[in-house]
Order: structure tokens, then sequence, then C-alpha cells
């Protein structure tokens, strides 16, 4: 994705509001993090959601410090 100049850090955002629809919003983040990571979904939707949202923020964390090092060449 990085390489066709999409940003992944506005998908990568916590969710805590405790709104309906927040599971749909969590599922869509272990497929986004499983495309980002060219795995299976399937890793992410097994796991606890507190390590989704930890590989959630690394995840944006690392595209954050990868758009840095791009934007200073």
């Amino acid at each position: 994705m990085e390489q066709r100049g999409i940003s992944l850090a506005p998908f990568f955002l916590a969710r805590s509001s405790g709104l309906v629809g927040d599971e749909d919003e969590m599922i869509l983040d272990c497929y986004r993090l499983a495309r980002w990571y060219h795995v299976s979904p399937e890793i992410f939707l097994a796991m606890p959601v507190s390590e989704v949202t930890l590989h959630l923020q690394r995840t944006a964390q690392l595209d954050r410090q990868q758009q840095s090092v791009n934007g200073d060449d």
C-alpha cells in the first residue's frame, strides 16, 4: 500500500467509544492489518482485542516512521 502512495495512519485508530458498530470496525481493522502484513485475517481475528489494538498502534507508529524517512529523502 505504501508503494501506491496510500497512507495507513488514518486506518489504524484505537476504537474505545463503545458505540454500536465498533465490532465491525475492529473486524475491518483485522483485515487491514492482514493486508498490511500479507497474512490471513484469521491470524488477527483469533487474537484478543487488546492484542489487535496493540498491533494497530504499533503498525501506525511504524507507518509514521516510514513516512518520515521517505519524506527526508
